[in-house]
C-alpha cells in the first residue's frame, strides 16, 4: 500500500525529500521497490516513536533546518492522487494558517461509495471525513501535534478530546451548533495557532485501508486506474 502512496508523492515532483515513519522499518527495507529508493536517497527510513508528535518531530530531524512546509499522510492511503494533493497544496499555501488538515464532504463521499463506511464529523453545515492529509506550515504548528501527545488514538480516548477540545466546544459540536469554518476559528483562538481545513473534491481522498471492505474498494479503485491508464 505505501508504495502507491510514494508514486503520488513522487509524481509531484515538489518534495525535497520523502521520509517514511514506521515502527518496524525492516519489513519496507525487504520490499525491492522501496529498498531502491532507500539506496538512491529518493526515500529515508524512521523509527516511528510513542507519539504523533515525537514521529513528526523525528522526521523533521531528518529533513533537517528547511523542514517547512511539512506535509503528512499516512501509508494506509494508497487511493491519494497527484491531483488531490495538487488541491490540498494550492488551498493550504494559499492560507494564513499555521496548520492545515483535508477534508471531504460527506455529500461527495456517500453517493459515490455508498457502501464505504466512514467516520464523520458533524457540523451545522454538514459531515465531513478526514483524508490523512495535512501540512505544518509554521514553527507553531509544532503545538497542534503536541496537543495530541499521549492521546495515543485520539479520537477513541474522550479524556484526551476534552483536554484539547474544551467542554463547551464539545457540546456544540454534538448538538452541531458550529459550522466546520466556526469550529476551526474556535481551535485556533484556544490553541493561539491557526489552523484550518481545505474541503477537497475527490471521493477517493478520505478511503483509507482500515479494515477488508476499505482493501476491496481500494484494489477495484486502483485496478480501475491501472486499466483506464492502459
Amino acid at each position: 500500500m505505501i508504495l502507491w502512496v510514494i508514486e503520488a508523492l513522487e509524481e509531484m515532483g515538489t518534495f525535497d525529500q520523502i521520509v517514511i515513519s514506521i515502527e518496524r522499518p525492516d519489513i519496507l527495507e525487504g520490499i525491492p521497490e522501496i529498498a531502491s529508493r532507500l539506496q538512491s536517497g529518493a526515500c529515508q527510513i524512521v523509527q516511528s516513536q510513542e507519539t504523533l508528535h515525537d514521529s513528526v518531530m523525528m522526521a523533521m530531524q531528518i529533513v533537517g533546518p528547511t523542514f517547512l512546509p511539512f506535509l503528512i499522510t499516512t501509508g494506509d492511503n494508497p487511493l491519494l492522487t497527484k491531483h488531490t494533493l495538487e488541491e490540498f497544496m494550492q488551498g493550504a499555501m494559499n492560507s494564513s494558517a499555521d496548520a492545515v488538515a483535508a477534508l471531504l464532504s460527506r455529500d461527495v463521499l456517500q453517493p459515490a461509495y455508498p457502501d464505504t463506511v466512514r467516520t464523520y464529523l458533524e457540523f451545522a453545515d454538514g459531515g465531513y471525513s478526514g483524508c490523512n492529509l495535512f501540512m505544518l506550515k509554521t514553527n507553531a504548528a509544532l503545538e497542534v501535534t503536541e496537543i495530541f501527545t499521549g492521546g495515543g488514538q485520539f479520537g477513541k480516548r474522550f479524556a484526551s478530546v476534552l483536554k484539547a477540545f474544551g467542554l463547551g466546544p464539545l457540546i456544540h459540536f454534538i448538538l452541531r451548533k458550529k459550522s466546520l469554518h466556526e469550529f476551526m476559528e474556535y481551535l485556533s483562538n484556544k490553541w493561539g495557532t491557526r489552523v484550518e481545513a481545505v474541503v477537497v473534491c475527490s471521493a477517493e481522498a478520505a478511503i483509507d485501508v482500515d479494515k477488508p471492505s476499505d482493501y476491496v474498494i481500494a484494489k477495484t479503485v486502483l485496478q480501475n486506474r491501472i486499466d483506464t491508464a492502459g
